[in-house]
């Protein structure tokens, strides 16, 4: 009778390590799977604030255009605006570098890329002026 309760107490408890071995198992893939969704939101996000940095700036550069303008056209004056203009089409390229899921060391998807410059790379923000 001993036996016959051993062998029972066994294959309960076979069945509850598999159980619980099963929703570890499950459990790591969630969290694993959440982890990475949680860095790809936070990549997305400074991308995000780094487009807008550069978004500000061009409009800085935009007024600073216009303002040149009017003062010369009120004046009178040509002028030479095209640093300005290289300045503002300078922003908008950084722009798609950021947008660009293209490494820029190789030319490769960023998510398939295996430089080492991927992980060190940082898109400067340009520095805005008054």
């Amino acid at each position: 009778m001993a036996e016959i309760k051993k062998n029972i107490f066994d294959g309960v408890f076979e069945k509850v390590k598999d159980f619980t071995e099963d929703a570890m198992k499950k459990t790591s893939e969630i969290v694993s799977d959440l982890g990475d969704k949680i860095d790809d939101g936070i990549e997305a996000a400074k991308d995000k604030v780094q487009i807008e940095k550069i978004e500000y700036a061009i409009n800085k550069k935009l007024r600073e255009l216009g303002t040149a303008y009017y003062k010369n056209a009120k004046a009178g004056e040509a002028t030479d605006l095209d640093a300005i203009v290289a300045e503002i089409d300078a922003l908008y390229a950084e722009i798609e570098k950021v947008k660009s899921d293209d490494c820029e060391a190789c030319g490769e998807d960023k998510d398939e890329c295996c430089c080492e410059t991927v992980e060190a790379e940082v898109v400067e923000t340009p520095e805005v002026t008054e």
